[in-house]
């Protein structure tokens, strides 16, 4: 994945039915969530995206519209 470099943040995945997939790295800016496809995660509606901030805070997100996108042959080259 090209933007692999910026995906500095750690969260958890919490899907609705209580599973837990910890220590995923992330992209968060604003309200928009950028996880590595790689992960093999069916990420939907509902499920929640936690990040613990450097503070000590954390933030949780609820996922309203996942969205998908398949890596190209050119984001395969720059891995």
């Amino acid at each position: 994945m090209p933007f692999e470099h910026l995906m500095t943040d750690n969260v958890e995945l919490l899907k609705a039915n209580g599973a837990k997939v910890p220590g995923l790295k992330a992209c968060v800016a604003g309200n928009k969530i950028v996880m590595d496809a790689r992960n093999k995660l069916i990420i939907e509606a509902g499920d929640l995206i936690l990040r613990k901030l450097s503070t000590g805070a954390g933030e949780t997100y609820r996922v309203v519209d996942p969205d998908f996108h398949e890596a190209s042959a050119s984001d395969e080259r720059l891995l």
